[in-house]
This record gives structure tokens, sequence and C-alpha cells, in this order.
């Protein structure tokens, strides 16, 4: 029986007590008792899934940047021996080497500008750009503004 269906049932279970006139404390304490117990017991259950899903995602991030880390240091390697081959070949004047398996050739790349230093150019030749976003601790600290709602929320905390 899943969860949702378990607090229903505990819902319902606790409603119909309300309704029995004469029941003995002992016996409403019993199945208060039953009840919660099988509601704790399924909600260790789906804690102990999620905790294992949840190391399971933990893993395959850890998986990710390791992957991520090696193609990069495989990217880094192309740039510094494409740059090592381009520097050779400058310095050598050949522009051209044809093999049975590919062509290897010089171009000449269209301008480009390259910035040392922003604060040397002039204002005509920066543009401004204007980000706008809400500032939520100003708007929190001032208790609420047109536009927002605060709100507290819940979580589930397994220590």
């Amino acid at each position: 029986m899943n969860l949702y269906t378990i607090a229903s049932n505990h819902n319902s279970a606790l409603m119909a007590l309300a309704e029995i006139d004469n029941i003995d404390e002992e016996t409403v304490s019993q199945i208060l008792e039953d009840l919660e117990g099988e509601v704790k017991d399924k909600s260790i259950s789906v804690a102990g899934y999620f905790l294992n899903v949840e190391a399971e995602i933990k893993a395959m991030k850890e998986a990710e940047r390791n992957i991520a880390d090696r193609r990069k240091a495989k990217e880094n390697s192309v740039a510094r021996l494409k740059q090592y081959l381009l520097e050779n070949m400058l310095r050598t004047g050949i522009t051209k080497i044809d093999s049975p398996y590919f062509k290897i050739s010089l171009r000449t790349n269209p301008e480009a500008v390259y910035v040392y230093s922003e604060e040397m150019i002039p204002a005509e030749f920066m543009t401004t750009t204007v980000t706008k976003a809400p500032n939520k601790s100003l708007i929190k600290a001032s208790g609420g503004c047109p536009g927002v709602e605060i709100r507290r929320g819940h979580s589930v905390v397994i220590k």
C-alpha cells in the first residue's frame, strides 16, 4: 500500500474514531498507535528509497564531473597541438601539407578585436548593459511589496 493511501486511511480512521461516543481510552490509544506505526513504517521506507536515489544522483554528478574534466583536458591538449602546428607552419613558411588521410593548410582569419584594457576604450565604443532583477532580500526585509508574496514552505530533513 502506498503512503498516500495509508495517510488517507489514517485520516478516515481518526474521523471515524471521533464519531464513536463510548470507546475507552486504551482502545483509542492502541488504534492511534497502530495507525501511526503504519504511517511511520511506510515513511521510513520512502525516505530510505529516496536517500538511495540521492546517493545514486551524487555518484552520477561525480561521474559527470570526471568525464567533463577528462573532456576539458583532451580539448586543451588538442588546442595546444593545433597552436603548436600553427606556430611551426608559420615559422617554416609551409602553408599546405597533403597526406593520404587529410590535408593541412593555413587560413587567414577575418580581423578580430582583442581587448586588453577596457579602461582605455573611449566611451563611444562602449555599450552599457542594464539588468533588472528583484532584490529578494530587500523585499523580504521590508515585509513585502506589490507583485510578490512572501511565504514559508516545508521540506523533509533526514539526519
